[in-house]
């Protein structure tokens, strides 16, 4: 288990206002699954959470709107923002405010599997397989996953370690991983046909920002 984030103090601050919850700007799966279960999770605790983007639905890139589609998420479920001044924000997969909303909005909490870069407190930044595993372990004995939201968890952390083969997965968090998809008995054979539909090589010549 995970170091968690203040949700009392989240409340509090953002009491009769809405939340805007943030990936990165140029936004891949696992930056909207994060986005679209950490919104779920707020609105759990009673909190106005809103998932958002910033660029145009329709310029987040195929291959991540199949995933997602296949999964059970449609795009028009978040919301194309551009950020205003005493908007209040939350931040997923990323914890350096120049990948997104830029310096002088009010952040009331990061959770990012990257390494660290911001000084902004109520964060939990950790590294880890992918940021919706990690949102998955932080919450799990506070909030009742449903399938689907196990089964987006699962194909983001899929995609987002190269189905397992990358030197981000850890083999310490498989346990969790196999929690996700409890009903499949050959794990191994499921993540191959996985890989076999949805591997893509990595561009790197794109960025977050």
């Amino acid at each position: 288990m995970v170091q968690s984030i203040n949700i009392d103090e989240i409340y509090l601050k953002a009491l009769g206002s809405e939340i805007f919850v943030l990936g990165h700007k140029n936004p891949d799966v696992d930056s909207l699954v994060s986005t679209y279960l950490m919104a779920k999770i707020l609105k759990h605790f009673n909190i106005n959470a809103t998932p958002s983007i910033l660029i145009p639905i329709e310029q987040v890139d195929l291959f991540t709107k199949e995933v997602l589609n296949d999964f059970g998420i449609s795009l028009s479920e978040f919301n194309y923002i551009r950020p205003k001044i005493n908007d209040l924000f939350f931040l997923v997969d990323h914890n350096d405010v120049s990948e997104s909303i830029g310096e002088g909005f009010e952040v009331l909490g990061i959770i990012d599997h990257h390494s660290r870069i911001t000084i902004l407190q109520n964060v939990c930044i950790k590294e880890f397989d992918s940021n919706s595993l990690l949102i998955f372990d932080i919450f799990r004995h506070k909030y009742d996953f449903s399938t689907l939201d196990k089964k987006l968890v699962f194909i983001s952390t899929m995609i987002d370690t190269c189905f397992l083969k990358s030197s981000r997965a850890q083999q310490k968090n498989y346990y969790l991983i196999k929690m996700l998809v409890s009903e499949h008995s050959n794990l191994e054979y499921y993540i191959s046909q996985l890989e076999d539909k949805y591997f893509v090589g990595s561009d790197f010549s794109k960025s977050i920002e």
